[in-house]
């Protein structure tokens, strides 16, 4: 067994005390530090003195350490380099691995500053370092003399002097500093021993900082440019830093401790310095809250113990790096490798075929590997389209498959391919087998990539997780796929298996040690765990996921299928909790708890006297629809909606408290369709559309108590999932471009590509006037979606101003505003032909959501949209109410069953009785912002009806009983037996 230098080994502890320095360095005097503002002032005091005193001996244990760590007595070859980069580029690895498990919320080019740390530049310290490296054997073979410091000394004097930093030291810590310290530790071997003349030059020097400080306190009350004396880069920082060095170089070399690989060395240095201040800040902040059991540390008091915390978890993963590093197989190439850089270069440059022949040899497994299953992840991803235009990207239409799957959407490529290799990572460790375990993973995935596409040619959307149930009906889904298809799949898996059996046993053994084999099972089971819980808060799988640029939420089953593969797209609906139960959910419950609202609904039936089934109701979402002057201090030149203005004064209207800002059209088509919240639903619970909805065993909406219900919408269907959502429905018609039936009078309004709001009008009179009785209408209009490009409407004559919105969205703004006159006026044209059809017809019209143009720190603002109930002229001449008052200035989507049918005048069920009670009794309900697995209540909200939040707790008695029995009444159907609809019926 090899022996363990410990001689070598002390050398290493100087390194983490230096690194240790540079972090109180940060934390006090850095920027926002604690002591900050400490060492700025107009006077000469005694706590001015120390804090600059202190800052000025941290900044010169920063350089001493640097100065001694890069100094060597061997010149450093292409090799060290290469060693000293894997093991940053592994420690930076790490770090983003580490953060990410401790739910730390990060961003896609913080994984890809790390990957790419040279060509990115990110971190200048790590640059400075490598390249410095590089420099290193060249800067040796200068002449050195004294005439060195007599060139040095000025050259870091002149951006003091300047007052400007001409050379971009910075901090101390740019790529030119770096380069600069190893100007220096390369020199130091050559250059005269620093003697006691320069320590006292120095020290006149800082005396001189003092009195140029005095005098300044007396001339123009600043400190500052005498403290530029005392930065990382001065003259009076470096000279006895250098000093500092070389005294603890002579004492290694007197004491014979063995210099210890400089790879390391530096290595260690870089993680400790380039990480330590990054991203642990924040980790080690809410750590010491937790410790402390505060809700929050406040002020800076923080500060010191988070230095120590960053410090040891930066260490402890700047070790396990470098013994990663040392165990793979680049370092053990690369260790004897002593060539200097042009050597390195030249022989290179001569034969490449030689060193290409080289690398392929050594790392042709990890290559294919990842060559592979990249391919496999665009292969089925690819499979995902039925056609090769985009057809259903809302934004992007009609791109071209292949350059969307592997350029456009390459960031999900790659973070499918992660998940394939997590897979063939635990294959590999269970069974030492390299192409068994390669070839499973790429044929599983590809078989379950053709799977999909048989479904998606049959209903439209991908394998879910619930189709799972399906296996144990083994002839219904022979029957569905066809029975010669099945069989051909049956022959194809059978040889598939048989190939891979006999691989297996003509294939070598991987030959990994079982330290390998187990760290890769660990490694790769954690991850694809972890996929199970991608909505759940601070999931590990989700962190590192949309740090690679996925989003886990799928608005569009099929679309993300396209965009990510069906491995994601099947794994984004695995971990999905509709809701909590509610306190003594049971049937004997629900059947309490429909002979209450029973008694409710005879009540309630009193005054009214229409049927709703007889009733013709129109609901008509408008995409993005809001009034401006709903935003404050935000101006225009001119009334866009004088016809809904009036009409919001005429009839039930308000505002609508959306529960998405910019997004989020199908939660709020799916709580005014079935009266259900989202704010009871646990938070994993994103988009009931493609979560909840078809998994259902029955799913009512209002569209239930009427004999016809039909949907249209004048744009393509399969976003949301809604084919199959109002199939489950049971909707008699869906109308959308490309289906079987006809969108009628196709117009567009100046360049939108878009149809207009009046193409959507005329389609839903053609609706109307196509049945004699009653019927339930679903109208998703698309004219005033985004994107609201600058050339959109060219005779727009809307201008904006005032506050309330960023210069850089006026005219996105404009444009917007003229789509809303365009809205006016088809809404006004709409009012006129309804009022003048004999029957009667309730209408309730809402915009979904905001455009994402506006800016007020007001969230109610932000997610306040307009609405109104109107009933047609025939409908109030026959029962109908013209006005509504109570409680409907702020509204929930979930209300509008109820307001629709008290509009009406029409008669309720049990179920709509006590949806009537949750609109006029409660509160509007707004998102849930936290969940507990026993309490639906927790993090539920409220807004009042003067716009102010509330919680659960504020409610009244009676208030909590309307709110348990709505509940109650949520997680029967969606979450529970369904006791609520056999009863209902009955």
């Amino acid at each position: 067994m090899r022996k363990i230098n410990f001689k070598a080994g002390l050398n290493l502890i100087p390194t983490a005390i230096f690194a240790l320095i540079f972090g109180l360095s940060f934390w006090f005097f850095g920027t926002d530090g604690a002591w900050v503002k400490l060492v700025s002032a107009t006077t000469i005091t005694k706590t001015w003195l120390f804090m600059n005193g202190l800052k000025y001996v941290l900044n010169v244990g920063f350089v001493t350490g640097w100065l001694w760590l890069l100094h060597t007595r061997r010149e450093l070859s292409f090799g060290a380099t290469i060693r000293i980069w894997l093991t940053v580029w592994l420690g930076g690895m790490l770090t983003l691995f580490v953060a990410v498990v401790l739910n730390d919320q990060l961003w896609s080019q913080d994984f890809y500053n790390m990957v790419f740390l040279m060509t990115r530049n990110t971190w200048p310290l790590l640059s400075g370092t490598i390249l410095g490296s590089l420099m290193q054997p060249y800067v040796r073979r200068w002449p050195h003399d004294g005439r060195f410091w007599l060139a040095l000394v000025p050259l870091l004097s002149l951006p003091i002097l300047a007052g400007q930093d001409v050379f971009g030291f910075g901090a101390g810590l740019s790529l030119t500093a770096v380069l600069v310290y190893w100007l220096i530790a390369s020199d130091a071997e050559e250059t005269p021993r620093l003697t006691w003349r320069a320590l006292l030059w120095t020290g006149i020097g800082l005396l001189s900082v003092l009195l140029f400080a005095w005098i300044n306190t007396t001339r123009s009350g600043s400190l500052a440019q005498a403290t530029r004396w005392l930065s990382v880069l001065s003259p009076l920082t470096v000279v006895p830093a250098a000093w500092l060095a070389q005294q603890l170089t002579r004492l290694q070399h007197k004491w014979h401790l063995p210099e210890p690989s400089v790879s390391l060395r530096l290595s260690l240095l870089v993680m400790l310095l380039a990480m330590s201040p990054g991203k642990f800040v924040g980790f080690t902040k809410a750590l010491l809250t937790e410790l402390f059991h505060a809700d929050q540390v406040t002020g800076r008091s923080w500060y010191l113990p988070a230095t120590f915390v960053a410090w040891l978890g930066v260490l402890l993963i700047a070790i396990v790096a470098v013994l990663i590093a040392k165990m793979t197989r680049v370092w053990r190439n690369t260790v004897n490798d002593d060539r200097p850089l042009d050597v390195a270069l030249t022989q290179i440059a001569t034969a490449p075929k030689q060193f290409l022949s080289y690398l392929w040899q050594q790392y042709q497994r990890p290559l294919m590997v990842g060559a592979i299953l990249f391919a496999t992840q665009v292969a089925s991803s690819l499979l995902m389209n039925q056609d090769f235009k985009t057809v259903e990207n809302l934004v992007n239409v009609n791109n071209n498959i292949f350059s969307s799957t592997i350029m456009t959407n390459f960031p999900q490529m790659l973070a499918g391919t992660l998940v394939l290799v997590m897979a063939y990572w635990v294959l590999l460790g269970l069974t030492n087998r390299y192409w068994f375990s390669l070839l499973l993973v790429s044929l599983s995935t590809l078989t379950f990539a053709v799977a999909n596409l048989l479904k998606l040619a049959d209903r439209n959307e991908p394998i879910l997780p619930s189709d799972l149930a399906e296996l144990k009906s083994l002839p219904a889904l022979i029957n569905m796929v066809g029975t010669g298809m099945f069989v051909a799949m049956i022959v194809v898996v059978v040889v598939l298996i048989g190939g891979l059996i006999y691989l297996d046993h003509r294939s070598q053994s991987a030959k990994q040690p079982w330290w390998q084999r187990l760290l890769k099972i660990a490694v790769g089971a954690a991850m694809i765990v972890s996929l199970g819980f991608l909505h759940h808060t601070g999931s590990m799988g989700a962190n590192v996921l949309r740090t690679l640029g996925v989003e886990v939420n799928a608005t569009s089953l099929k679309l993300y299928a396209q965009s990510n593969g069906p491995v994601l797209q099947f794994a984004s609906q695995l971990d999905v909790t509709t809701m909590a139960k509610p306190a003594g959910y049971s049937e004997a419950t629900m059947k309490k708890l429909m002979k209450k609202y029973q008694k409710r609904a005879k009540t309630i039936n009193r005054t009214r006297d229409n049927q709703l089934k007889d009733l013709t109701v129109v609901f008509n979402l408008s995409e993005s629809f809001s009034d401006p002057a709903n935003i404050p201090g935000l101006k225009l030149n001119k009334d866009p909606i004088p016809t809904i203005r009036a009409l919001k004064k005429e009839t039930t209207a308000g505002s609508m408290l959306s529960f998405g800002y910019g997004g989020g059209t199908a939660n709020m088509e799916y709580m005014t369709l079935t009266g259900m919240s989202l704010g009871n639903f646990d938070t994993t619970l994103r988009i009931p559309y493609t979560q909840l909805v078809t998994k259902q065993k029955v799913a009512p909406t209002i569209g239930s108590y009427f004999d016809y219900d039909s949907a249209i919408h004048p744009y393509r269907g399969g976003f949301y999932n809604r084919p199959a959502v109002y199939k489950k429905f049971d909707f008699n018609k869906f109308a959308y471009l490309g289906s079987k039936y006809t969108i009628y009078d196709q117009k567009r309004m100046g360049q939108s590509p878009y149809l207009s709001d009046a193409t959507a009008y005329d389609n839903a009179l053609h609706q109307i006037n196509a049945r004699k009785g009653g019927q339930f209408m679903n109208l998703i209009s698309i004219q005033n979606h985004m994107p609201f490009d600058k050339d959109l409407y060219p005779d727009h004559d809307y201008t904006v101003s005032g506050t309330g919105f960023d210069a850089s969205k006026k005219a996105s703004i404009e444009h917007y505003t003229q789509g809303l006159a365009y809205t006016d006026a088809a809404v006004k044209q709409f009012k006129h032909e309804i009022d003048q059809i004999k029957k009667p017809i309730i209408w309730v019209f809402y915009g979904d959501h905001l455009a994402a143009l506006f800016n007020t720190p007001n969230q109610v603002d932000l997610h306040a949209t307009d609405y109104f109930v109107y009933a047609n002229k025939y409908a109030r001449e026959h029962g109908a109410v013209k006005k509504l008052t109570k409680k409907t200035t702020y509204v929930s989507p979930n209300d509008f069953p109820a307001l629709a049918a008290a509009q009406g005048g029409a008669k309720v069920d049990p179920i709509m009785a006590l949806l009537s009670d949750v609109q006029t009794k409660l509160p509007v309900q707004w998102d849930k912002v936290d969940n507990a697995q026993d309490d639906p209540t927790v993090g539920t909200r409220f807004i009042t009806q003067t716009g102010q939040e509330e919680t659960y707790d504020k409610l009244s008695r009676s208030q909590k009983r309307v709110f348990h029995d709505y509940q109650l009444l949520q997680y029967d159907i969606t979450a529970g037996k369904q006791y609520a609809l056999k009863l209902d019926k009955k």
